[in-house]
């Protein structure tokens, strides 16, 4: 979500590796449809990183086969071992009229998860 601010490490210690990575969808659908890009940021090693969020920041920890649905500007960040799908709202009325859109976003654990409120 190119929310990257800073990152901590001790010293002696490697620096934080911040590069790039391919959104890790289930499927060409949840690639095109779960509101990330093709291409993310991914951070590596460090001790703590700073990410800028809108609103209250929520951790969550999915089991293995555990899985939540979530609206996917509400999603700030998570760990490499989540798989991201997406899941359609309902019928054609709720899409049109709900406001929520076409599709939520999908979480697969194992791994943790950080959501934001945007408010």
């Amino acid at each position: 979500r190119d929310s990257f601010l800073c990152s901590t490490v001790d010293l002696g210690k490697e620096t934080t590796d911040v590069s790039a990575g391919f959104n890790p969808a289930r499927n060409i659908g949840a690639a095109c449809c779960s509101g990330f890009d093709l291409i993310v940021q991914t951070l590596q090693q460090g001790d703590w990183a700073f990410i800028m969020a809108m609103g209250t920041v929520v951790t969550k920890t999915l089991q293995a086969g555990e899985s939540m649905l979530v609206d996917g500007d509400s999603l700030l960040c998570f760990e490499g071992s989540v798989e991201i799908d997406v899941r359609s709202v309902g019928n054609c009325a709720a899409m049109c009229c709900g406001g929520d859109g076409l599709f939520h976003t999908e979480l697969h654990g194992p791994g943790k998860i950080w959501l934001q409120s945007l408010s």
